[in-house]
């Protein structure tokens, strides 16, 4: 287990490195702690004080009562508050961008610059059409165990078994590249995922920041790539409707451009910066 810098009166385990303007990490999931993040993204704070934290339940965090989108709002608004972070840059990705975006739209004036990495201001549509691009991109058989699985999990009768092959599923749907038994294996520690938030968390799929976007006031780097699986580009598209914004797109990247094509993620995280 990590050791947080401080964790909050919420429960929330916060990572605090290096010194210089505040850039807050949000993470993807739900479920997923900040880990990986930590371990790609420690180089910038040699230019940038760089905050992230874990969700409720997952890495150093206590679990609260309910796992939901509005708990995980909670808990960054919190941390903004206890923190007294005001001007600063927020890093979101994946699930992590509703979390950035609902703030964004609420406090226009704390966010100085913003970047989302393969988000979408609503994924409902893009998480119920995700069961068929996994048809497309899995092989026989492991679509075969992943709709072996699903209904035991739904149900929340699935062993740690069943739970941990969801787990590395998932994990090869989020990549373009094909990868080891090693590197998923990895990964899945590295996630420190809480199967339970995962499945528990569902109010952030009927989320939708769409009619908000113009009120944005902070530049925004939107960034995605080519071979996103869980949220490709075009579920992005949405986000041109901020009014100060940038796109990029990773050409060998999955739904993890941090880790693909790690030293061009955080080039263009520190151009944009500046």
């Amino acid at each position: 287990m990590r050791t947080p810098s401080q964790v909050l009166s919420t429960g929330t385990a916060v990572y605090i490195s290096g010194r210089g303007r505040p850039l807050v990490v949000i993470s993807g999931g739900p479920g997923l702690s900040s880990r990986i993040y930590q371990k790609y993204l420690a180089p910038l704070a040699e230019k940038y004080q760089l905050i992230l934290w874990d969700y409720q339940g997952t890495g150093a965090s206590r679990a609260h009562s309910e796992f939901s989108f509005e708990a995980d709002y909670h808990d960054f608004d919190s941390l903004m508050n206890e923190l007294g972070l005001k001007n600063v840059n927020v890093l979101a990705h994946s699930y992590g961008s509703l979390v950035a975006l609902r703030y964004a739209t609420q406090n226009p004036d704390r966010i100085a610059k913003l970047i989302l990495s393969g988000g979408s201001p609503t994924f409902e549509k893009s998480h119920m059409e995700s069961f068929d691009r996994k048809k497309e991109t899995f092989d026989a058989a492991d679509y075969e165990r992943y709709e072996k699985i699903m209904p035991y999990l739904l149900m929340n009768l699935a062993s740690k078994e069943d739970a941990l092959e969801f787990m590395r599923l998932e994990w090869k749907f989020h990549f373009h590249r094909k990868l080891t038994s090693e590197e998923i294996d990895a990964l899945v520690e590295d996630a420190e995922f809480n199967m339970t938030a995962f499945l528990s968390n569902t109010d952030w799929i009927e989320a939708d920041y769409t009619s908000k976007l113009a009120s944005i006031k902070s530049p925004t780097l939107v960034l995605t790539s080519k071979h996103d699986g869980p949220v490709p580009p075009k579920y992005a598209e949405p986000l041109r409707q901020i009014p100060n914004s940038k796109f990029f797109e990773f050409e060998n990247s999955g739904h993890w451009p941090l880790i693909d094509e790690t030293e061009l993620f955080r080039r263009q995280v520190e151009e944009f910066l500046g």
